[in-house]
């Protein structure tokens, strides 16, 4: 009966947990602007088919340089293509680009840290003198000798802005493991026989994911900065895919002339990265207990 009765309450545990959590979240107005902001830009970039009024490839030659219109909401660029449309379905590109990122500097920073702090000794004492040189390089001057190093596209701009980032999930796992690996329930995992693999997994890490959740959603607007601006240089998405430092790239050189060609792709940026760091202090708030409203 025990064991039938143990995992119930686990479960209403972390169902009252999380609907805490988002208690506090539903209060941060500026935060749920930020998600609803966010959660419509998902949907354009997902159904941008839809969406989107015109083909964003599609080049008029006739209507070049359109200011914006009822016809064109953000004008039309040197080719006669739809800025909006094309604004749209850069989002796809960024997004996927900047949670790829994040999600590989995620998974790795937490392994590292979780193992090396963990473990300890030499192999802690590796890990964190890598984690130390990394630190010592700007992370966009890194994604830029990577990007160079492996080419354009979609997953080699991912990897090489997920390296620059590593470090810091890397960081923040292994202090949190520093705090909890010594704890009772910890112990009483090892004294049951759970192996080392099941303790760090199912014990240390899930137990470790506030802070990294919280800095996942700041590091995405990091993250649609550096392959905005790897595709602004060259070294991201390449033309004439539409994602949004490509737009800015496009527009450079006219921009004292026409100005619709980089301020709404720059604005887009704006709002989508004010939307995530927004989202990230809400979520931070509603996550740590001392700071309950």
């Amino acid at each position: 009966m025990s064991k039938q009765t143990k995992a119930p309450r686990k479960k209403e545990k972390k169902a009252s947990q999380f609907s805490e959590v988002m208690g506090r979240l539903r209060r941060n107005k500026l935060a749920m602007v930020s998600l609803a902001v966010i959660i419509l830009i998902i949907l354009a970039a997902i159904f941008a088919n839809y969406v989107a009024p015109y083909d964003y490839a599609k080049q008029d030659m006739h209507n070049r340089f359109l200011y914006p219109s009822l016809q064109h909401l953000c004008g039309t660029d040197n080719f006669g293509r739809d800025i909006f449309s094309r604004i749209i379905y850069g989002a796809r590109y960024s997004l996927v680009v900047s949670v790829i990122a994040v999600a590989i500097a995620v998974v790795g920073g937490a392994i590292l840290g979780a193992t090396s702090g963990y473990f300890g000794g030499l192999y802690d004492t590796i890990v964190q003198r890598i984690i130390d040189i990394l630190m010592a390089i700007p992370s966009f001057l890194l994604a830029v000798v990577i990007s160079a190093s492996l080419g354009t596209g979609i997953m080699s701009s991912a990897l090489a802005i997920a390296v620059g980032m590593m470090s810091v999930f890397e960081r923040i796992m292994r202090s949190s493991v520093l705090q909890i690996r010594d704890q009772e329930f910890i112990e009483a995992a090892k004294v049951t026989g759970a192996s080392t693999a099941r303790i760090i997994f199912h014990e240390i890490i899930p137990n470790a994911l506030s802070p990294i959740i919280v800095n996942a959603t700041l590091c995405i607007s990091s993250a649609i900065i550096a392959i905005s601006g790897l595709s602004f240089i060259g070294l991201g998405i390449p033309a004439p895919t539409p994602e949004w430092g490509t737009l800015l790239s496009a527009g450079r050189d006219y921009i004292r002339d026409f100005w619709p060609m980089v301020t709404f792709p720059g604005v887009a940026i704006v709002i989508t990265i004010i939307a995530f760091n927004l989202l990230g202090d809400g979520l931070r708030d509603a996550m740590d207990p001392r700071l309950k409203q």
